[in-house]
């Protein structure tokens, strides 16, 4: 379809002037983009695209016209940087037949996620877009022309000539450099481009070695060509004055979107600051970093000490609420450690508190306490029977064990004993331990988790460390490398106990009331770019699955009519 096409096409939808139309696209992709696509709000309402300025339209002109065969963008997060980079390839795909466009993701649900983008940005469209052929890997075009999703193996795109390539989350791609070495030959005759899109991981992976290469117009400052347009675009403009370690609605902020749902950026800030400045001002983590800090594990442990009413120990009652216990199993090296919490309801301030009310590393001594005969830590029948005495006494509602490893014996006696308050947890699930530490680091940070005053404890949680794995997407957590005797058991069960996977944590979810005070945000947020033609944006590729209506949709016209 030749662009007279479809501005004619687009002209009869909207009832625009044809002239009028023809001169705002004339040259501006920008504008035949924001003219042409829609996107859906929170609501699933359908609004034309408003492209983020200055980026978004910088990034649509270098992907048109500029004189480099590498974009790379090194972006912050819920910035819509992949979602500009699909929709240049999508306007572009429209208008030129049998063209091929690889999307290489780093999973494959991933790239499955783009390929549906495209399908709904063209299904959106305010012009008709035929889709023949639209699975989960691969869309294709009535002219001819496919979108390919690759999980990034580098001898299933050999064979293929492409268009443009993306790279979605290009660094945190294992062997970047084969993959680079087995894509590349697919654009030899090709004059579009490879994008490689990303929020930084390493300091020097062929990902970031590329940005540094090139620069915002593609030549050095003598004029030489340098074959890369590089673009830096961290989640706010003014990323570099930004305290990780204070609360965001205490700072002065300038959203590189205007639209930016700081309250959700708040809740990863307090979970993992590190991980926050990585993904939102581009900052590189180093690949291991100590994860709570040695002041709010210490608050932790005052709030026990400052309260008389507070009563641990193996007759300690229930606060209210629901009472966890976590066991984290060891048997030669590794300690078998019991902690329980109570997570129940602040009704004075309207927070959940988490609050240790036992702590046990299981011994000889605390097994003989029960009677048995030569007492043996490392028998499951032993270690059994004190977990359930410790469960019994302290009236827990379910007991949430470390199975990693360990085989099915110990789960097995305490199912026998315990029912179905038992629920076994494998740490190799590393997506929910991410988010079990990550509630854990944001309850203490926010004040809303008391601990036991415990030397060990208090030593093995500030010891832990955030690893982060230049080919993982989700980071791990260990004390094992940096904690006195090379152990972290007590602190892995006292996070399993805090905030049981599986459960609802809402420290993870929601900010401390008290912690932040009521400010003005409109003094506190500047806003750079703001869209003289109104405030209200679309989500860029929402998360979330949106109802939308059938048929033709409106559309809000920027032309008077014919």
């Amino acid at each position: 379809m030749k662009i007279g096409a479809i501005l004619q096409e687009f002209c009869e939808v909207t009832g625009a002037d044809p002239e009028a139309v023809a001169k705002r696209w004339n040259g501006r992709p920008d504008h035949i983009i924001e003219d042409l696509f829609r996107l859906p709000d929170a609501d699933g309402q359908l609004h034309p695209v408003t492209l983020f300025d200055p980026w978004q339209r910088q990034f649509v002109h270098a992907y048109f016209y500029g004189d480099a065969s590498v974009i790379t963008l090194l972006k912050g997060r819920r910035i819509g940087g992949t979602a500009i980079a699909l929709i240049c390839m999508a306007l572009e795909a429209i208008v030129r037949p049998n063209q091929l466009y690889p999307i290489v993701s780093t999973k494959e649900d991933q790239s499955h996620s783009r390929i549906s983008d495209l399908t709904d940005l063209f299904e959106n469209a305010v012009i008709e877009v035929p889709l023949p052929t639209k699975n989960k890997g691969d869309l294709e075009l009535w002219n001819g022309t496919k979108f390919v999703g690759y999980t990034g193996a580098p001898d299933s795109s050999r064979g293929d000539g492409a268009r443009s390539i993306l790279f979605d989350e290009m660094a945190f791609m294992e062997k970047q450099k084969e993959k680079l070495r087995a894509y590349r030959p697919m654009m030899s005759l090709s004059t579009g481009k490879m994008l490689q899109v990303s929020t930084p991981n390493g300091k020097s992976d062929e990902f970031m070695k590329s940005f540094k290469r090139g620069s915002l117009s593609g030549f050095d400052e003598e004029g030489t060509k340098l074959g890369v347009i590089s673009m830096f675009q961290p989640t706010f403009h003014n990323h570099d004055e930004i305290d990780i370690e204070v609360p965001l609605y205490e700072q002065e902020l300038a959203p590189a979107r205007p639209d930016l749902n700081i309250d959700v950026v708040e809740q990863d800030r307090a979970q993992d600051p590190v991980g926050f400045a990585q993904e939102y001002l581009c900052v590189p983590a180093a690949e291991e970093s100590l994860f709570f800090s040695e002041p709010s594990v210490e608050a932790a442990m005052r709030i026990p000490q400052g309260n008389e009413s507070y009563i641990s120990g193996i007759a300690a009652p229930r606060m209210g609420g629901t009472r966890f216990m976590g066991v984290d199993v060891g048997y030669t090296h590794d300690d078998t450690v019991i902690s329980v919490f109570d997570a129940w309801e602040d009704e004075k301030v309207g927070v959940e508190r988490r609050s240790q009310r036992y702590l046990e590393v299981v011994s000889t001594k605390t097994i003989s306490a029960l009677g048995i005969a030569d007492p043996d830590r490392e028998n499951v029948n032993h270690v059994a029977a004190r977990v359930s005495h410790v469960f019994d006494s302290l009236d827990c509602d379910y007991l949430i064990m470390d199975v990693t490893g360990s085989g099915q014996t110990l789960p097995a006696l305490l199912r026998k004993k315990l029912g179905s308050a038992v629920i076994p947890f494998n740490f190799s699930d590393t997506k929910k331990v991410r988010d079990m530490f990550y509630a854990m680091n944001a309850g203490l940070r926010q004040g809303t988790v008391a601990l036991l005053p415990d030397e060990t404890l208090f030593e093995q949680l500030v010891a832990i460390q955030r690893i982060q794995k230049k080919d993982h997407l989700v980071p791990r957590f260990s004390g094992k490398d940096t904690a006195p005797e090379g152990k972290d058991d007590v602190a892995i069960a006292t996070v399993l106990s805090a905030f049981p996977p599986g459960f609802d944590t809402p420290p993870a979810r929601s900010v401390a009331a008290k912690e932040y005070p009521q400010v003005d945000r409109s003094r506190k947020v500047v806003d750079y770019d703001r869209d003289t033609r109104g405030s209200e944006r679309p989500v860029a590729f929402a998360s979330q699955k949106v109802n939308r209506p059938t048929g033709r949709r409106s559309y809000r016209s920027r032309y008077g009519r014919r």
